[in-house]
């Protein structure tokens, strides 16, 4: 059975629910955002917040702190080679009750890997298509803001601007301290995934370095903002 498209996913032909398959429509003259393309960035925001502000249900919750455990246990063979790694998750896992009401109440659909590469632009469309739901959940919706900014690697400068994108009426310190808590954790998730990647022989260099990057740096930001932590 055809499903009907809501406008923010691609134009799904057929779907195996089960199975987990799907065939999508091709889009000839289509590409990906570029997150360093201010206007892209615009646009992809419009996209998220849309998503976000339909309330969707009936997804399972997903919790980035289970996440990063799990990949933690399954790259076991894979050991990490930075000697602070401890201290850096105790930091990250530090942020776990500020997050904690976000990631239990009040849940909506999420996409999670709302990167840069999962919006494609499509000729005759101003709004982009969000493509690739394999993480999608229940979770908040300021993850979403945080996964499109660990990925291209953004500085604190492009971040705020991003923020600007998702929120063209303005943002409370507690929202912006949320999006960058989501970065610490979801930076020290991928590099974890990056090392279970590498157990099976594919590696992911500098992407790597950054999302460690992230957990190492950004709790301490967090704790700036609103204290307490």
């Amino acid at each position: 059975e055809r499903v009907r498209p809501l406008g923010i996913a691609e134009d799904v032909v057929p779907l195996s629910v089960d199975a987990g398959y799907k065939i999508s429509h091709y889009y000839e003259h289509s590409r990906v955002c570029d997150g360093h393309v201010p206007q892209d960035v615009e646009r992809c925001m419009s996209v998220l917040h849309a998503l976000h502000n339909r309330g969707l249900t009936g997804a399972k919750p997903f919790d980035p702190f289970k996440l990063l455990l799990f990949y933690e246990d399954v790259r076991k063979e894979r050991t990490t080679d930075v000697p602070e790694y401890a201290d850096v998750k105790e930091e990250v896992f530090s942020l776990r009750a500020f997050l904690e009401p976000y990631l239990t109440k009040h849940l909506t659909l999420c996409h999670v890997d709302s990167v840069s590469d999962n919006f494609l632009f499509v000729e005759g469309r101003e709004s982009p298509y969000l493509i690739d739901w394999e993480y999608a959940g229940l979770s908040d919706p300021l993850l979403d803001v945080a996964m499109f900014a660990i990925y291209d690697n953004f500085s604190e400068e492009e971040t705020e601007r991003l923020l600007q994108a998702y929120f063209p009426d303005g943002c409370s310190a507690q929202e912006r301290a949320r999006v960058y808590a989501y970065m610490a954790i979801g930076g020290l998730l991928w590099y974890n995934w990056c090392l279970y990647k590498e157990s099976l022989g594919v590696t992911f260099g500098t992407y790597e370095q950054n999302q460690y990057r992230f957990a190492q740096t950004y709790p301490e930001k967090v704790r700036r903002l609103v204290g307490g932590i």
